[in-house]
Protein backbone atom coordinates (compact mmCIF):
# COMPACT_ATOMS: atom_id res chain seq x y z
CA UNK A 1 0.00 0.00 0.00
CA UNK A 2 1.62 3.23 -1.16
CA UNK A 3 0.12 6.62 -0.25
CA UNK A 4 -0.46 8.59 -3.41
CA UNK A 5 -0.97 11.96 -1.76
CA UNK A 6 0.54 13.63 1.27
CA UNK A 7 -0.11 16.99 2.79
CA UNK A 8 2.23 18.41 5.42
CA UNK A 9 0.08 20.42 7.78
CA UNK A 10 1.90 23.25 9.56
CA UNK A 11 0.46 25.06 11.37
CA UNK A 12 -1.58 23.81 13.11
CA UNK A 13 -1.85 20.02 13.37
CA UNK A 14 -4.59 20.45 15.97
CA UNK A 15 -6.91 23.09 14.50
CA UNK A 16 -9.34 22.77 17.41
CA UNK A 17 -6.69 23.41 20.07
CA UNK A 18 -7.79 26.32 22.23
CA UNK A 19 -5.93 29.60 22.46
CA UNK A 20 -5.07 30.48 26.08
CA UNK A 21 -7.34 33.04 27.67
CA UNK A 22 -6.18 35.93 29.85
CA UNK A 23 -6.10 33.79 33.00
CA UNK A 24 -4.04 31.07 31.32
CA UNK A 25 -1.58 33.63 29.94
CA UNK A 26 -1.23 35.24 33.37
CA UNK A 27 -0.46 31.84 34.92
CA UNK A 28 2.07 31.13 32.16
CA UNK A 29 3.87 34.43 32.80
CA UNK A 30 4.09 33.59 36.49
CA UNK A 31 5.74 30.28 35.53
CA UNK A 32 8.13 32.15 33.23
CA UNK A 33 9.08 34.56 36.01
CA UNK A 34 9.69 31.71 38.45
CA UNK A 35 11.88 29.96 35.88
CA UNK A 36 13.88 33.15 35.40
CA UNK A 37 14.35 33.66 39.14
CA UNK A 38 15.90 30.25 39.76
CA UNK A 39 18.62 28.49 37.72
CA UNK A 40 17.79 25.21 36.05
CA UNK A 41 19.67 22.11 37.25
CA UNK A 42 19.80 20.93 33.63
CA UNK A 43 20.50 22.82 30.38
CA UNK A 44 17.63 24.75 28.83
CA UNK A 45 17.04 26.33 25.43
CA UNK A 46 14.77 29.07 24.14
CA UNK A 47 11.50 27.79 22.65
CA UNK A 48 12.00 30.26 19.80
CA UNK A 49 14.99 28.14 18.71
CA UNK A 50 12.82 25.10 17.90
CA UNK A 51 13.85 24.03 14.41
CA UNK A 52 11.56 24.59 11.45
CA UNK A 53 9.35 23.12 10.10
CA UNK A 54 8.11 22.53 13.65
CA UNK A 55 6.45 25.92 13.61
CA UNK A 56 3.46 25.06 15.76
CA UNK A 57 4.24 25.03 19.47
CA UNK A 58 1.66 23.81 21.97
CA UNK A 59 1.81 23.64 25.74
CA UNK A 60 -0.09 22.24 28.69
CA UNK A 61 -0.30 24.44 31.80
CA UNK A 62 1.07 23.30 35.15
CA UNK A 63 -1.97 21.84 36.90
CA UNK A 64 -0.06 20.77 40.00
CA UNK A 65 0.66 23.65 42.38
CA UNK A 66 4.25 24.00 43.65
CA UNK A 67 3.28 22.92 47.18
CA UNK A 68 1.55 19.83 45.79
CA UNK A 69 4.64 19.01 43.74
CA UNK A 70 6.86 19.31 46.80
CA UNK A 71 4.54 17.03 48.74
CA UNK A 72 4.56 14.47 45.92
CA UNK A 73 8.38 14.44 45.74
CA UNK A 74 8.73 14.18 49.52
CA UNK A 75 6.23 11.31 49.65
CA UNK A 76 7.94 9.47 46.78
CA UNK A 77 11.50 9.80 48.13
CA UNK A 78 10.89 9.39 51.87
CA UNK A 79 10.60 5.57 51.70
CA UNK A 80 13.86 5.50 49.68
CA UNK A 81 15.86 7.69 52.07
CA UNK A 82 18.04 4.80 53.25
CA UNK A 83 18.80 3.76 49.66
CA UNK A 84 19.64 7.21 48.29
CA UNK A 85 23.30 8.08 47.67
CA UNK A 86 25.23 9.51 50.59
CA UNK A 87 24.78 13.25 50.83
CA UNK A 88 21.32 13.36 49.28
CA UNK A 89 18.93 15.28 51.45
CA UNK A 90 15.28 14.91 50.51
CA UNK A 91 14.47 18.30 52.04
CA UNK A 92 17.10 19.95 49.85
CA UNK A 93 15.75 18.29 46.73
CA UNK A 94 12.22 19.33 47.60
CA UNK A 95 13.32 22.92 48.22
CA UNK A 96 15.14 23.06 44.87
CA UNK A 97 12.06 22.26 42.78
CA UNK A 98 11.31 24.77 40.05
CA UNK A 99 8.79 24.69 37.18
CA UNK A 100 10.08 23.53 33.80
CA UNK A 101 8.70 22.48 30.44
CA UNK A 102 9.84 19.17 28.96
CA UNK A 103 9.81 19.27 25.13
CA UNK A 104 8.08 16.54 23.17
CA UNK A 105 6.95 16.06 19.56
CA UNK A 106 3.34 15.51 18.62
CA UNK A 107 2.83 13.23 15.60
CA UNK A 108 -0.60 13.14 14.01
CA UNK A 109 -1.49 10.93 11.06
CA UNK A 110 -4.67 10.29 9.12
CA UNK A 111 -5.11 7.72 6.36
CA UNK A 112 -8.04 6.49 4.26
CA UNK A 113 -8.46 4.09 1.36
CA UNK A 114 -10.87 1.88 -0.58
CA UNK A 115 -10.26 -1.86 -0.44
CA UNK A 116 -11.43 -5.00 -2.21
CA UNK A 117 -11.13 -8.70 -1.46
CA UNK A 118 -12.63 -12.09 -2.12
CA UNK A 119 -14.17 -13.83 0.84
CA UNK A 120 -13.88 -17.59 0.37
CA UNK A 121 -16.75 -19.69 1.69
CA UNK A 122 -15.82 -23.37 2.07
CA UNK A 123 -18.51 -26.05 2.36
CA UNK A 124 -17.77 -29.74 2.97
CA UNK A 125 -19.99 -32.85 2.88
CA UNK A 126 -19.69 -36.62 2.40
CA UNK A 127 -21.05 -38.93 -0.31
CA UNK A 128 -20.91 -42.67 -0.84
CA UNK A 129 -17.67 -43.75 -2.46
CA UNK A 130 -18.37 -44.09 -6.21
CA UNK A 131 -15.72 -46.83 -6.52
CA UNK A 132 -17.16 -49.25 -3.97
CA UNK A 133 -20.70 -47.77 -3.94
CA UNK A 134 -20.39 -47.05 -0.22
CA UNK A 135 -19.52 -50.60 0.85
CA UNK A 136 -15.87 -49.89 1.58
CA UNK A 137 -14.90 -53.21 -0.05
CA UNK A 138 -13.69 -54.34 -3.45
CA UNK A 139 -13.47 -57.85 -4.94
CA UNK A 140 -15.19 -61.09 -3.98
CA UNK A 141 -14.48 -63.91 -1.55
CA UNK A 142 -10.86 -64.42 -0.67
CA UNK A 143 -9.94 -61.55 -2.99
CA UNK A 144 -12.03 -59.05 -1.13
CA UNK A 145 -10.08 -56.04 0.16
CA UNK A 146 -10.58 -52.52 1.42
CA UNK A 147 -11.46 -50.03 -1.26
CA UNK A 148 -8.29 -48.25 -2.33
CA UNK A 149 -10.19 -45.05 -3.07
CA UNK A 150 -11.91 -44.55 0.30
CA UNK A 151 -9.57 -46.78 2.36
CA UNK A 152 -12.49 -48.89 3.50
CA UNK A 153 -14.62 -46.06 4.88
CA UNK A 154 -17.23 -46.20 2.15
CA UNK A 155 -17.38 -42.41 2.09
CA UNK A 156 -15.75 -39.66 0.12
CA UNK A 157 -15.41 -36.03 1.19
CA UNK A 158 -16.57 -33.32 -1.20
CA UNK A 159 -15.63 -29.65 -0.85
CA UNK A 160 -16.83 -26.53 -2.63
CA UNK A 161 -15.17 -23.12 -2.53
CA UNK A 162 -17.26 -20.10 -3.42
CA UNK A 163 -15.73 -16.66 -3.73
CA UNK A 164 -17.75 -13.61 -2.75
CA UNK A 165 -16.46 -10.21 -3.86
CA UNK A 166 -16.28 -7.67 -1.02
CA UNK A 167 -15.26 -4.02 -0.93
CA UNK A 168 -15.45 -0.97 1.28
CA UNK A 169 -13.77 2.16 2.60
CA UNK A 170 -11.75 2.62 5.78
CA UNK A 171 -10.04 5.49 7.57
CA UNK A 172 -7.94 5.88 10.70
CA UNK A 173 -6.34 8.65 12.72
CA UNK A 174 -3.60 8.34 15.34
CA UNK A 175 -1.90 10.80 17.67
CA UNK A 176 1.39 10.08 19.42
CA UNK A 177 3.83 12.10 21.49
CA UNK A 178 7.55 11.37 21.52
CA UNK A 179 10.34 12.26 23.91
CA UNK A 180 12.39 15.18 22.68
CA UNK A 181 14.75 16.17 25.48
CA UNK A 182 18.45 15.62 26.08
CA UNK A 183 18.63 15.51 29.87
CA UNK A 184 21.51 13.02 29.72
CA UNK A 185 20.12 11.22 32.77
CA UNK A 186 17.27 8.76 33.17
CA UNK A 187 14.47 11.24 33.81
CA UNK A 188 11.33 9.99 32.13
CA UNK A 189 7.68 10.96 31.96
CA UNK A 190 5.03 8.37 31.17
CA UNK A 191 2.97 10.80 29.18
CA UNK A 192 -0.52 10.12 27.91
CA UNK A 193 -2.15 12.35 25.31
CA UNK A 194 -3.48 15.53 26.83
CA UNK A 195 -6.89 16.30 25.38
CA UNK A 196 -6.58 20.06 25.39
CA UNK A 197 -3.07 21.41 24.81
CA UNK A 198 -3.04 25.14 24.23
CA UNK A 199 -1.51 26.94 21.29
CA UNK A 200 1.49 28.96 22.47
CA UNK A 201 1.28 32.57 21.23
CA UNK A 202 4.26 33.83 19.26
CA UNK A 203 5.09 36.51 21.83
CA UNK A 204 5.36 33.84 24.54
CA UNK A 205 7.62 31.73 22.35
CA UNK A 206 10.14 34.57 22.34
CA UNK A 207 10.38 34.48 26.15
CA UNK A 208 9.68 30.91 27.21
CA UNK A 209 12.40 28.32 27.80
CA UNK A 210 12.30 24.54 28.12
CA UNK A 211 14.72 21.73 28.85
CA UNK A 212 17.18 21.43 26.00
CA UNK A 213 15.45 19.62 23.13
CA UNK A 214 16.96 16.81 21.13
CA UNK A 215 17.67 17.31 17.44
CA UNK A 216 14.85 15.39 15.75
CA UNK A 217 12.75 12.32 16.38
CA UNK A 218 14.16 9.12 14.93
CA UNK A 219 13.23 7.64 11.57
CA UNK A 220 12.44 4.41 13.42
CA UNK A 221 9.68 6.22 15.29
CA UNK A 222 8.26 7.57 12.04
CA UNK A 223 8.33 4.13 10.43
CA UNK A 224 6.61 2.60 13.46
CA UNK A 225 3.95 5.33 13.34
CA UNK A 226 3.33 4.71 9.65
CA UNK A 227 3.09 0.96 10.21
CA UNK A 228 0.54 1.42 12.99
CA UNK A 229 -1.61 3.58 10.72
CA UNK A 230 -1.47 0.99 7.93
CA UNK A 231 -2.17 -1.89 10.33
CA UNK A 232 -5.15 -0.02 11.79
CA UNK A 233 -6.98 0.41 8.49
CA UNK A 234 -6.11 -3.14 7.41
CA UNK A 235 -7.63 -4.51 10.62
CA UNK A 236 -10.73 -2.38 10.08
CA UNK A 237 -11.12 -3.61 6.51
CA UNK A 238 -10.71 -7.28 7.42
CA UNK A 239 -13.03 -7.22 10.45
CA UNK A 240 -16.26 -7.76 8.40
CA UNK A 241 -14.57 -10.65 6.55
CA UNK A 242 -14.18 -12.79 9.67
CA UNK A 243 -17.22 -14.82 8.65
CA UNK A 244 -15.29 -16.29 5.74
CA UNK A 245 -12.99 -19.28 6.00
CA UNK A 246 -10.34 -17.48 3.96
CA UNK A 247 -9.62 -14.10 2.40
CA UNK A 248 -8.12 -13.96 -1.09
CA UNK A 249 -6.93 -11.05 -3.24
CA UNK A 250 -7.04 -8.45 -0.45
CA UNK A 251 -5.94 -5.11 -1.92
CA UNK A 252 -6.07 -1.40 -1.21
CA UNK A 253 -6.89 0.68 -4.27
CA UNK A 254 -3.69 2.69 -4.73
CA UNK A 255 -5.58 5.51 -6.43
CA UNK A 256 -7.76 6.08 -3.37
CA UNK A 257 -5.12 6.01 -0.64
CA UNK A 258 -4.93 9.42 1.02
CA UNK A 259 -2.62 10.24 3.92
CA UNK A 260 -2.13 13.43 5.89
CA UNK A 261 0.47 14.05 8.56
CA UNK A 262 1.32 16.80 11.00
CA UNK A 263 4.01 17.51 13.56
CA UNK A 264 4.05 19.97 16.45
CA UNK A 265 6.27 20.73 19.40
CA UNK A 266 4.55 20.07 22.74
CA UNK A 267 5.79 21.60 25.99
CA UNK A 268 4.89 19.26 28.83
CA UNK A 269 4.73 20.72 32.37
CA UNK A 270 6.90 19.40 35.19
CA UNK A 271 8.89 20.41 38.26
CA UNK A 272 12.63 19.75 38.33
CA UNK A 273 15.03 19.71 41.26
CA UNK A 274 18.66 18.78 41.75
CA UNK A 275 21.41 18.53 44.34
CA UNK A 276 25.07 17.55 44.78
CA UNK A 277 25.66 14.07 46.21
CA UNK A 278 28.65 11.77 46.52
CA UNK A 279 30.68 13.75 44.01
CA UNK A 280 27.93 13.72 41.39
CA UNK A 281 24.52 15.25 40.88
CA UNK A 282 21.04 13.89 41.55
CA UNK A 283 17.84 15.01 39.89
CA UNK A 284 14.14 14.59 40.51
CA UNK A 285 11.34 15.30 38.04
CA UNK A 286 7.68 15.61 39.04
CA UNK A 287 4.94 15.41 36.43
CA UNK A 288 2.88 18.60 36.82
CA UNK A 289 -0.28 16.87 35.60
CA UNK A 290 -0.42 13.60 37.50
CA UNK A 291 2.28 14.07 40.15
CA UNK A 292 4.38 11.03 39.23
CA UNK A 293 8.00 11.36 40.37
CA UNK A 294 11.12 10.26 38.45
CA UNK A 295 14.56 10.04 40.09
CA UNK A 296 17.99 9.82 38.46
CA UNK A 297 21.67 10.25 39.33
CA UNK A 298 24.50 11.40 37.08
CA UNK A 299 27.92 9.88 37.66
CA UNK A 300 30.63 12.18 38.97
CA UNK A 301 32.43 13.99 36.17
CA UNK A 302 29.88 12.89 33.57
CA UNK A 303 29.00 14.87 30.49
CA UNK A 304 25.68 15.69 32.15
CA UNK A 305 27.47 17.34 35.07
CA UNK A 306 29.56 19.41 32.71
CA UNK A 307 26.51 20.38 30.65
CA UNK A 308 24.54 21.34 33.74
CA UNK A 309 27.46 23.41 35.06
CA UNK A 310 27.55 25.27 31.77
CA UNK A 311 23.78 25.62 31.45
CA UNK A 312 23.96 29.39 31.83
CA UNK A 313 26.55 29.72 29.10
CA UNK A 314 24.60 27.34 26.89
CA UNK A 315 21.36 29.26 27.29
CA UNK A 316 22.25 31.50 24.39
CA UNK A 317 22.87 29.47 21.21
CA UNK A 318 26.03 30.16 19.28
CA UNK A 319 25.95 30.90 15.53
CA UNK A 320 27.28 27.39 14.91
CA UNK A 321 24.40 25.89 16.89
CA UNK A 322 21.94 27.92 14.85
CA UNK A 323 23.50 26.62 11.64
CA UNK A 324 23.26 23.07 13.01
CA UNK A 325 19.61 23.66 13.94
CA UNK A 326 18.91 24.73 10.37
CA UNK A 327 20.57 21.60 9.03
CA UNK A 328 18.62 19.46 11.44
CA UNK A 329 15.40 21.15 10.39
CA UNK A 330 16.10 20.42 6.73
CA UNK A 331 16.92 16.80 7.55
CA UNK A 332 13.67 16.50 9.53
CA UNK A 333 11.62 17.91 6.67
CA UNK A 334 13.25 15.61 4.11
CA UNK A 335 12.85 12.58 6.37
CA UNK A 336 9.18 13.32 6.97
CA UNK A 337 8.47 13.91 3.29
CA UNK A 338 10.26 10.69 2.34
CA UNK A 339 8.44 8.66 5.01
CA UNK A 340 4.96 9.67 3.93
CA UNK A 341 5.61 9.73 0.20
CA UNK A 342 7.14 6.30 -0.27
Amino acid sequence: MQPEEFEFVSPPPFPDAPVPDAAALSALREIEQEMQRTPSPLPEAAVSDFPAPMMTVMYTPHRLAPDAARSAVAAALAPLAAELPRGVKVDSLVASLRPVFVPRWFLKGEISANWSASGVEINSWEIGCPECHGSGKQGMGVNQRDCERCWGSGKEKQTSRNKHPESGSVSAALIESLDNHECGVGLTLEVTHDDNPLLLPDEERMRLRCLRPASVYSSDALDAFKNRLAATIEAQAKAPLDRYARIDDFLFDAETVRSHGAVAAWLYPAYLGGCEANGGKCYVLCDALGGKVSWAQAAAGSATDAAAAGAGAASKPSPMLLVMAGAVALAAAVALWYWLSR
